[in-house]
């Protein structure tokens, strides 16, 4: 009876001696699972971080075009004219008058718009661009008062013959822009000078 006592009490240790064992090495693996786990969460939530630092760094770096070409602009400015006076420009003029035939086809080709014509000889307009703006007087003789009523922006004129409207325009606070014409050297000054002080690129 003894020895039979014995021999189960010897069982039942070994037998929960095999079971503690067991217990263990599954326990061990089941936590290097959740520590191999974890590092793989920590890796990704690192990983995320870099390629967000990443776009905060090329988003600070690479500025929008529009934001370039802003930057370019430089009002206000000081422009010489052909007659030697310097023409102050607080801001992009918006509402243009070129009341010079010759100027107002030079001033379309740099790309700019004027917001009148005037009749120049034979009473016809000089290009297709004119036909639709309304007239302000016959070239030689514009009328300051239809200039007026437009309310321009900055007003270009033909030095020599426009300069007694140019000096009734200036008495009324128009900014005014003299430019000459008659040869490709003074055509390509003139388109210089109104695409610098209109803001053309």
């Amino acid at each position: 009876m003894k020895k039979s006592t014995l021999y189960i009490i010897c069982i039942l240790l070994v037998f929960s001696l095999v079971l503690g064992a067991c217990g263990r090495t599954v326990n061990k693996a089941g936590e290097d699972h959740e520590i191999k786990e974890a590092g793989k969460i920590n890796e990704t939530e690192a990983q995320k971080a870099q390629d967000v630092q990443k776009e905060d760094e090329n988003d600070i770096t690479e500025p929008e075009p529009n934001e370039v070409q802003e930057a370019k602009k430089d009002y206000p400015l000081i422009i010489k004219d052909m007659l030697g006076n310097n023409v102050k420009i607080a801001k992009k003029p918006e509402k243009i008058a070129v009341i010079s035939g010759k100027l107002f086809e030079l001033f379309y080709s740099a790309g700019g718009e004027s917001i009148c014509r005037v009749e120049t000889e034979g009473g016809k307009p000089s290009c297709e661009n004119m036909k639709s703006l309304p007239t302000v007087g016959k070239e030689s003789n514009p009328d300051i008062i239809e200039i007026l009523e437009l309310e321009p922006d900055l007003v270009i004129v033909e030095a020599g013959s426009q300069n007694a409207i140019a000096s009734d325009l200036k008495k009324n606070e128009i900014i005014v822009i003299a430019l000459e014409t008659g040869n490709e050297s003074k055509d390509k000054k003139a388109v210089k000078i109104m695409k610098e002080a209109a803001g053309i690129d």
